[in-house]
């Protein structure tokens, strides 16, 4: 690995992957100085585990104008994941039926509650989990 301390210069643009491949870290300054941190994020590898999960529901947005429910609903490898996928990217609750209204605000509700809480949050992962593999994925990772 190779080390290199990056002084901040005035109008100095640095950018970088940041991975395991690259650590990083960011020392005080004693100056003002402004960050910009984009993620950019692959669908289909976040539908593997609970966590990349929520965070791809809950926090993504799309860039350039793209349909966010459109997006989401492309990563999916079945029809069932591809319409739940559509409601939940979904911008305008009127483009749902009463049940995909339903059926979003609950999967919404039990990621709030990191599917704890209640029975029904607890429903609503075991749902999801088989839906997208999570536990049988993270019990093969295990056994590795």
């Amino acid at each position: 690995r190779i080390k290199r301390d990056v002084e901040p210069i005035f109008n100095r643009l640095l950018m970088f992957w940041s991975t395991e491949e690259v650590p990083h870290e960011v020392l005080s300054s004693f100056r003002d100085r402004a960050a910009v941190s984009i993620w950019y994020t692959c669908a289909k590898e976040c539908l593997q585990t609970e966590e990349a999960f929520t965070r791809l529901v809950a926090k993504s947005r799309c860039i350039g104008g793209q349909d966010r429910a459109r997006r989401l609903s492309a990563a999916g490898t079945t029809v069932a994941q591809q319409e739940l996928l559509q409601a939940l990217g979904a911008t305008d609750p009127g483009e749902l039926s009463p049940a995909e209204v339903a059926e979003r605000r609950d999967i919404m509700d039990a990621i709030e509650y990191d599917f704890g809480g209640c029975e029904r949050h607890r429903k609503q992962r075991e749902r999801l989990s088989t839906m997208f593999g999570w536990d049988k994925r993270r019990e093969a990772v295990e056994r590795e």
